[in-house]
């Protein structure tokens, strides 16, 4: 009742770009969005997915990413939970490029920074390379000063040529100095670790490499455990450590694509499901708040999906730049208030009232994928997202209940995809 009294006659949405949903006020309409599009008309470029697990939210974010895809553009999805390879699998089962890089040592060296930074020059890598190896090691080796041994491994391996991580690491456990010893070995271990294998693991020839190119790229990272922003390094254990140097990895290539002169007019989207993993450390928050700043220059989307709204509001840089926010339902008053305040409503009984009920049906059940939508002129609107067939929502759905339903051949029932 909230819903259709506030919203009747309300209209949102692109005036251009693919349907992906209809109004459900009392005025009959359907929902553009285009999370390409901002750039071309001089905006901002961030869309923003907030609310509750199991809500549709992370299906409206692939949806959208696929329609990115579609048009013409490269897309990075940073998969913390590994929960998208769906949009891989739908990707390719309607022509587009698609590609999955996992952890694990299938995957070894697949984000080795020397290939992922090889467009900059050699010049770019000589410095992170050995900022992330000196993450990765042990702090004792740290503070006895091996970040010296590995810089100068990094400057050998570049003038022998086709430089390479897992070659930095060889030429350490094989140098005179001790100190250089000791940290080739630890990193040599760390290398066969499921998170240490992907940036400095030696390639054993059968991942795909990330490429900016046209098509969607999907890069799963279950299992990081990243330290909160007030842990003293000295603290991180071994698994922390790894997910800074791996999350190093694709943050330095995602800034580093974004800004990239050759690819200028190549359309470019990068999506962070889960962004609170990013937003609890300094380099994550200052990746979001740099992506969002420059995105309109560098025709870079940005895409975040959360169950944090009150993280995103606390970073001012991304909150200036939203374009669109997709609002599903929250529960608790302090994030319906953040929801509210990303939304550009006013904090009160009203609109806790409405972000309580929105994605609910009259008994109480579901109603996956109805969200409240802003788009860029601040107007507001409920709207339905829209799945284009079930073959479509059983490809996304990449939950157990899904695989033992592909396993059986069991239809996907029609009652599901209206929902």
């Amino acid at each position: 009742l909230s819903g259709s009294w506030w919203w009747g006659g309300a209209k949102v949405g692109d005036d251009r770009g693919p349907i992906v949903g209809y109004l459900t006020g009392s005025t009959p309409g359907v929902f553009r969005n285009d999370v390409t599009a901002g750039s071309d008309r001089g905006d901002a470029t961030t869309t923003a997915f907030v609310g509750r697990s199991g809500r549709g939210k992370t299906t409206a974010m692939m949806l959208s990413l696929l329609d990115a895809g579609f048009r013409g553009s490269y897309a990075l999805a940073l998969d913390f939970k590994g929960d998208l390879g769906g949009l891989v699998t739908a990707a390719r089962r309607y022509g587009l490029n698609a590609h999955l890089v996992e952890t694990g040592p299938k995957f070894a060296g697949a984000v080795d920074l020397f290939k992922l930074l090889a467009s900059e020059g050699v010049d770019v890598a000589r410095g992170e390379v050995p900022a992330q190896l000196s993450v990765a090691i042990p702090e004792w080796l740290r503070e006895a000063g091996a970040e010296t041994p590995i810089t100068r491994a990094v400057n050998e391996v570049i003038a022998q040529g086709e430089p390479a991580t897992w070659k930095v690491i060889e030429y350490l456990r094989n140098m005179d100095d001790e100190l250089g010893r000791k940290a080739g070995e630890a990193l040599y271990e760390l290398a066969q670790n499921a998170l240490g294998a992907p940036f400095m693991g030696r390639p054993t020839g059968e991942g795909s490499p990330i490429t900016p190119e046209p098509g969607i790229f999907v890069v799963q990272m279950p299992g990081l455990s990243l330290p909160q922003p007030e842990e003293a390094r000295r603290d991180w254990t071994p698994m922390k450590r790894l997910s800074v140097a791996l999350m190093h990895s694709m943050l330095a290539f995602g800034v580093t694509t974004a800004g990239r002169r050759d690819l200028r007019g190549l359309r470019k989207v990068v999506a962070v499901p889960e962004v609170h993993v990013l937003t609890a450390t300094r380099e994550g928050a200052s990746f979001l708040q740099y992506i969002a700043r420059v995105g309109r220059a560098l025709a870079t989307s940005l895409l975040l999906d959360t169950q944090d709204p009150e993280s995103l509001v606390s970073m001012v840089g991304v909150l200036e730049q939203l374009t669109t926010v997709a609002g599903f339902q929250l529960t608790t008053r302090g994030q319906q208030d953040a929801l509210a305040e990303l939304l550009s409503l006013p904090k009160d009984a009203h609109t806790r009232a409405l972000i309580q009920s929105v994605g609910l049906l009259p008994d109480g059940e579901i109603r996956h994928g109805h969200c409240v939508i802003r788009d860029r002129r601040f107007s507001c609107a409920t709207v339905q997202w829209d799945v284009p067939s079930a073959e479509l929502l059983t490809l996304l759905d990449t939950s157990p209940k899904a695989a033992d339903q592909s396993a059986d051949d069991t239809p996907v029932s029609m009652e599901k995809v209206d929902a």
